[in-house]
């Protein structure tokens, strides 16, 4: 199509718009719209625009195009401007305090030379810039250096960039970038003539942050057309929708959260309608979408942008439009829905919830607070009880408002500001002489095809957003983003063979080598053997060369003070995920440091606890000290357990059994207590379900979790009952409970105890108070599918051998008012199994948990002598005794608030060696699967040898309780064979771990880094053979660094 082709106005006339008479023949003013594509794009900005060209048939309109074709329907007043790069940067001598603006500058020249090319001598009364785009900061300037004249120059507050990259799917937008672009913004809005908005919340907004420059402001309804709600027909279920571009700041997220709450029965179908958003950092959020969705079990659509007239069929379908959004300046497809009477939920950070409360005050009851009790999932599942009568309401309560759009609003929108901000005009005008003086840009449309934009850089994705950055912040934004296309790409076109480790460092070996070139050809031979193994494994290779400046630091850095201790214990510590090779000599120097540190003696016997551990045995004599400060430190019944692995251990075996047959039989016994305050608000009725709940400082989640108990579909039959043991909270807990009680009457029973107490203490108290025949256990940060009982209950109530029950988990993040922000994991346990809980203490939980009250009265309660580990330690205890099941659901959630950061402690780690290690101990490992046929014990073994951990994707070993389990199975002699198999098998995977962790350092890195080569090609030899020898259906993947020993308690105390 050529340029003449497309310079004529929509009504088809052939002349050349070439001069100011012929520009101004039909109408009053010419306004030029710095945007693109506008009857073609969609958006709300685009929505806008098009109304306002329609609604002012006196004015004439230029707008650019670089997609849209002259077949586009468009009014007659509007003339469309091919837009094309003719510059190119010119950054030589640029400063880098002025140089985040030179993308504005020539972004704001390529659109006046677009328009200059093909209008000479044409004045432009008002460009209309939008605020999505900074070019307007220099487009007065700029069409003036090229022959055009403009009256001035108005700001559209539709929303900003930053606004948008302030919530990323990605990574988080950098803070330089974001405080430059922030700058550039408000520079733009102080220094215009004229401002106009939709939304008086954001107008306002811009009024306030500016220091009382106004905007003007237009009726919405102009840009939606009359109003005429109808009563949809039809008796079909009502469908869900999101419509609009899929940015975080939108919502689509929490609309994906709140859908999980809502019973799938009551309505049709659930869309996500709209373009999708990357943002600043080219990441997408469908993916993070159609995960969260899969998460969840939920079939939601993702369907692009729909023309006008097919949204308007869904508005008047039976639709329920849903408006989450985190921050939106209007959002006009909400207005749309109601002009033909779909219902609309729309939180309040949507600036038209105002113009609800404003002009149809009998909707106030749609508007919505995302923050505090999840409002979103309450109104949907109101809403879809009753969608008649709701968009019948919705219908009369438009037609009583008798709303008309007023028109004079499109007349005042460019009437200049009263307030003129003078300073902002001179640093512009100063930024301007600057770049024309110095770094103007460079003409380039003789040299290449002037529609030719390949060769500029584009900022990643967001509207149009300046298309062109300086090299110098090209390469700063750019580069990590192509390192990953140039992988991805490679990946995809197979190019990627194999994987590449440097060349050793050293070229000279140590002595005794006589052939320096056959261990560099070793190496290389290794080196491909292993290229299929995991990145982290073959991090491990050069690691192993590179812990020289480890252990330099160690040796030099010095330690003469406290404080230089402490630089020195954190300069070490941060090694730790990368030191792998030699840790163990990594983590004994952090022991030595941490006992020369005032205060650090807990840290200390913790490592030394890890080392002993992973050893099996006490090689360095640190047993006495561990239990000094064990006991010091109020672990008192650790430190007997520490003794019992490690001081005798001819006589560990004994002393293990005689610990865990009193511990059994200790925790039978059922202790009363009186309380400071109980407050017993229950039914008379008995419950199906107990929910018992510990609070300490909890005061401010109590509200949200209540709340969130109360959608339980057992709350509504009376067969939940809700029991708050408060330890002596410093937290005004209670006032918190009476003033929720007035608002929700739950079946709740209130105690309060006079000391602190510890959550196990608490949890039985709360058991010996319920009255129901299943417990659950959850804290205030917790909470359940509405529905999560109804189904739980079922499962026990239909299979009476099982007696715990569970199904997965969300973890989510949260904002401090408890509204969803993103997902962080699931714990997932598919093919569940339940001895696994012996090789991942968050295998079996409470949180989407339920058992049966009889497991107290069988076997025991919750050991009250500990402070964090208590659970698993109750597991670890009952799990022998009992028959647990998963259900395939994800009907737990985790709600991961932004906790003030405390002091790290290893106390669970510590307890963990009573809670979970001693039951893996041969007599620990006797204590579970004595009882057991010795194939479930085979099965087991199999599983140490490779299982899936239920918060991680990848398959682990745990060569350590696999060789404990052999020996057991050695001892019980029922399949001999097997056992001596598996026993030399695990005994040797042990001594490649302990090889790599107690590299020897007087090899040299050449030594070294063979040595571990040589490790994982063993270990990947002896997955083929155990595959054959033990009948595993897979292969395994022994890895190393996927070892249990790699996983659980490894990280450091000291940073």
């Amino acid at each position: 199509m050529t340029v003449e082709a497309l310079l004529v106005p929509s009504d088809g006339a052939n002349e050349k718009m070439g001069t100011q008479k012929q520009a101004k023949k039909e109408y009053n003013s010419n306004v030029l719209i710095l945007a693109n594509d506008i009857f073609s794009d969609v958006g709300g900005g685009q929505t806008s625009y098009q109304a306002i060209i329609r609604n002012r048939p006196d004015v004439h309109f230029f707008y650019f195009v670089e997609k849209e074709t002259k077949k586009a329907t468009r009014p007659p007043n509007c003339t469309i401007i091919p837009f094309n790069h003719y510059y190119r940067y010119n950054v030589g001598d640029l400063p880098a305090e002025i140089g985040y603006f030179y993308s504005d500058y020539i972004q704001a020249w390529q659109y006046a030379r677009s328009f200059a090319e093909h209008f000479a001598n044409i004045e432009i009364d008002v460009v209309d810039t939008p605020d999505y785009t900074l070019a307007g900061l220099f487009i007065e300037d700029a069409m003036k250096m090229h022959g055009i004249r403009v009256g001035s120059v108005s700001l559209a507050l539709h929303g900003t960039i930053s606004s948008a990259f302030s919530q990323e799917w990605g990574q988080k937008t950098p803070q330089r970038f974001m405080a430059e672009l922030r700058v550039r913004e408000h520079l733009q809005y102080r220094s215009v003539d004229s401002r106009y908005a939709l939304s008086e919340a954001y107008g306002q907004e811009w009024t306030r942050k500016s220091g009382g420059y106004e905007a003007n402001y237009i009726d919405p309804l102009l840009m939606v057309g009359p109003m005429n709600p109808k009563i949809a027909c039809g008796i079909e279920r009502p469908s869900l929708a999101f419509i609009g571009r899929r940015e975080r700041t939108k919502g689509p997220d929490i609309f994906v959260d709140a859908l999980w709450s809502v019973d799938r029965a009551s309505y049709n179908r659930a869309m996500l309608i709209g373009s999708e958003s990357t943002g600043y950092s080219g990441v997408s959020g469908d993916p993070r979408l159609a995960a969260m969705a899969k998460l969840r079990g939920l079939d939601i659509q993702i369907l692009k942008s729909l023309p006008r007239a097919k949204l308007d069929e869904i508005f008047s379908e039976r639709t329920v439009v849903v408006v989450p959004s985190r921050a939106d300046t209007f959002n006009l497809v909400a207005l749309e829905a109601i002009r033909l009477g779909a219902p609309v939920l729309v939180s309040r950070g949507a600036g038209i919830s105002r113009w609800i409360e404003t002009h149809l005050p009998e909707l106030s009851h749609l508007v919505f607070d995302l923050g505090g009790a999840r409002a979103l999932d309450k109104a949907l599942i109101q809403i879809l009880s009753d969608y008649d009568g709701e968009r019948e309401r919705l219908v009369q309560a438009v037609q009583r408002a008798n709303l008309q759009a007023n028109l004079e609003s499109l007349a005042s929108m460019y009437q200049p500001a009263d307030k003129i901000c003078q300073s902002a005009r001179e640093y512009r005008s100063m930024l301007q002489a600057r770049l024309n003086s110095f770094n103007r840009p460079r003409d380039i449309s003789h040299d290449r095809p002037q529609s030719d934009s390949s060769a500029f850089p584009h900022t990643p994705g967001y509207r149009g957003f300046s298309p062109e950055l300086p090299s110098w912040k090209k390469a700063i934004l750019t580069s990590p983003l192509r390192g990953i296309a140039y992988a991805y790409h490679d990946f995809r076109t197979g190019k990627v063979q194999q994987k590449r480790l440097p060349p050793p460092k050293d070229v000279a070996l140590q002595p005794g080598y006589n052939d320096p070139n056959r261990i560099h050809g070793l190496i290389a031979k290794l080196s491909q053997e292993v290229s299929d193994r995991s990145d982290r494994a073959l991090e491990m290779v050069p690691a192993a060369e590179d812990i020289e400046g480890t252990r330099y630091r160690s040796l030099h850095l010095p330690e003469r003070t406290q404080k230089e201790i402490v630089t020195k214990l954190k300069t070490l510590a941060s090694e730790i995920p990368s030191r792998l090779v030699g840790r163990n000599l990594l983590f004994r120097e952090l022991m030595r440091l941490e006992r020369k540190r005032s205060g650090g003696d807990i840290v200390a016997a913790t490592y030394a606890l890890r080392l002993m551990r992973w050893a099996g045995v006490d090689h360095h004599n640190d047993l006495d000290f561990v239990v000094r400060a064990l006991e010091k430190g109020g672990f008192g019944k650790v430190a007997e357990v520490a003794r019992a692995l490690f001081e005798d251990q001819s006589q560990t075996n004994a002393r293990v059994q005689a610990l865990l047959a009193t511990q059994f039989e200790s925790q039978k016994i059922k202790k009363s207590g009186s309380f400071a305050i109980k407050d017993d608000r229950r039914s008379s009725n008995r419950p199906r379900v107990s929910v018992i709940v510990s609070l300490y400082n909890a005061a401010s989640k109590l509200p949200l979790f209540l709340r969130q108990l109360s959608a339980q579909t057992l709350m509504a039959v009376d067969e939940i009952e809700i029991i708050l043991v408060d330890s002596g909270s410093p937290t005004n807990e209670y006032e918190v409970f009476k003033e929720l009680m007035a608002e929700l009457p739950l079946p709740a029973l209130y105690v309060r105890t006079k000391n602190r107490e510890t959550i196990q203490s608490a949890w039985n108290r709360g058991i010996a108070l319920a009255k129901g025949e299943y417990l659950s256990f959850l804290g205030v940060d917790e909470g359940v599918h509405p529905r999560a009982f109804e189904i739980l209950s079922k499962e026990l109530d239909e299979d009476q051998e099982v007696d715990w029950v569970m199904a997965d988990t969300v973890m989510t993040e949260v904002d401090r008012r408890g509204t969803f922000k993103s997902d962080v994991m699931i714990y997932n346990r598919d093919g569940y199994n339940q001895g696994l809980v012996y090789l991942d203490t968050c295998y079996l939980s409470w949180v989407g948990g339920l058992y049966r009250r009889s497991i107290h009265e069988r076997f025991g309660m919750y050991d009250e002598t500990f402070s964090a580990a208590g659970d698993t330690e109750f597991k670890s205890r009952m799990l022998p005794h009992l028959k647990s099941k998963r259900i395939k659901a994800a009907l737990g959630l985790f709600l991961n608030y932004p906790e003030e950061r405390t002091t790290q402690h290893p106390r669970a780690e510590i307890e963990d060696l009573r809670a979970w290690y001693v039951y893996r101990t041969k007599a620990g490992v006797a204590y579970v699967w004595d009882n057991q046929p010795i194939k479930e014990v085979e099965a087991f073994f199999k599983s140490c040898l490779g299982y899936r951990k239920s918060f991680c994707g990848h398959f682990s070993t745990d060569f350590e309780m696999a060789e404990v389990v052999a020996q057991y199975m050695v001892e019980r002699n029922e399949n001999p064979e097997f056992a001596r198999e598996a026993v030399s098998s695990t005994v040797r995977m042990n001594q490649f771990i302990r090889s790599i962790t107690d590299i020897d350092m007087r090899l040299s890195p050449a030594e070294r880094r063979l040595a571990v080569l040589e490790i994982l090609a063993a270990a990947k030899k002896q997955e083929v053979s155990d595959q054959s020898k033990f009948g595993l259906g897979n292969r395994p993947r022994y890895e190393i660094v996927n070892d249990n020993r790699f996983e659980q308690h490894w990280h450091s105390w000291s940073s």
